[in-house]
């Protein structure tokens, strides 16, 4: 058993074998009295004296929160509250929702810690944790950095345990799925009669986001001169319904040309739009979208998508599981470059923020190409 008595110092008592009671006397109250915090630690003697030194620090500075009550899950809202309201730059109602989603993702193991009892060792467990998928250990990385490094200023720790681990690694995606030509067919066949059958095709022809078919309205797009403009997109948030938001980048507002087809396919589906919308005047609420839900309001994504995933099952390809709508969205890019349009060509359509982002991901479609461009020099050198 280890103590270190008096005013300055506290001290520890060890209780089981890997147990500690941390004791630290408070400055007088104003009543005259003295009070004591009281601290249970779990790990080695070193853990122990870290939590004294923590616990000293919070009384020094005089902090007035009890931080040994106050726990990760605890923090995290608080943490996402201030985010949403303070600083000079809030964050956006998205990008809150997204945060929310990540923190919920967090084991209870870890939320129940005290905040100043998370050591990296709980760090590098979480980041090994299996039950999380790779993309969720960075995204939870990534909170949790900013929240330990807010609770470090607020003085609630006196040491941020975030400075201590490297973020967790990342393998570089597999090289994402590209549809061939049968099984786009079977996908169109079975989606033929279904809400889907249109954006299906429309995204394959233009590479369209699913957000981006989603917000699309009839004054976007002028079958005239064949040419659709993206403007916006759509995201639902969780307690707020779904919302239109502008374009990240410059890159992404853009204007489409059209295929002959494909002005002819919107052409057929406007006229579908109005008869239906005919049939159904009593409960029909336009908005204007090009893809509407049955009765006319925004399509909700998650209802979108399970439909989605219906007529993937229906079609029987193989794998489903790895056709995502973004799937229509790469192979369109794919045979694209493969037909020998140009990477600057593809990168805008796609609204990518840069070129040098399209041909990171594309580039390996272009090696073909390179050697084609080799061989057409040699009628120039002899």
């Amino acid at each position: 058993m280890t103590k270190q008595r008096g005013y300055g110092t506290g001290h520890i008592e060890q209780r089981g074998p890997e147990t500690w009671l941390v004791q630290v006397e408070l400055p007088r109250g104003a009543d005259g009295r003295r009070s004591r915090q009281r601290l249970t630690v779990h790990g080695s003697k070193r853990d122990a004296e870290r939590a004294v030194r923590d616990v000293l620090h919070q009384r020094d500075h005089g902090m007035t929160v009890t931080p040994n009550q106050l726990l990760v899950g605890e923090w995290l809202p608080a943490w996402l509250e201030r985010r949403m309201h303070e600083g000079r730059k809030p964050i956006a109602d998205s990008t809150s929702d997204r945060y929310r989603r990540v923190i919920a993702t967090l084991p209870r193991s870890f939320a129940a810690l005290r905040l100043q009892e998370v050591r990296p060792m709980h760090l590098t467990a979480l980041y090994a944790d299996e039950s999380l998928t790779a993309d969720a250990r960075r995204k939870l990385h990534v909170v949790l950095r900013q929240a330990f490094m807010l609770a470090f200023r607020q003085e609630l720790l006196s040491r941020n345990v975030m400075d201590a681990v490297s973020p967790p690694l990342v393998q570089k995606n597999a090289e994402q799925r590209v549809l061939n030509e049968s099984e786009l067919k079977a996908l169109v066949a079975a989606a033929i009669g279904t809400a889907h059958q249109v954006p299906i095709k429309l995204t394959v022809a233009t590479g369209l986001r699913e957000g981006e078919l989603l917000a699309l309205t009839w004054s976007d797009v002028d079958l005239e001169r064949g040419t659709l403009s993206v403007r916006r997109g759509a995201r639902y948030l969780n307690g707020r319904g779904m919302q239109f938001t502008e374009p990240k980048t410059a890159h992404a507002r853009r204007v489409l040309e059209l295929s002959a087809s494909t002005v002819r396919l919107l052409h057929q589906h406007r006229a579908a739009q109005a008869a239906l919308r005919i049939r159904r005047a009593a409960v029909w609420e336009d908005e204007g979208l090009v893809f509407p839900s049955a009765i006319g309001t925004p399509w909700i994504p998650r209802n979108f998508y399970r439909g989605y995933r219906a007529i993937l099952t229906a079609s029987a390809i193989e794998h489903p599981e790895t056709v995502s709508w973004h799937t229509l969205r790469h192979s369109a890019a794919t045979w694209w470059l493969r037909a020998g349009a140009d990477l600057h060509t593809v990168s805008r359509r796609l609204g990518h923020a840069s070129a040098a982002f399209t041909l990171d991901t594309y580039g390996h479609l272009l090696v073909g190409m390179q050697r084609q461009a080799a061989e057409a020099a040699d009628a120039l050198i002899g």
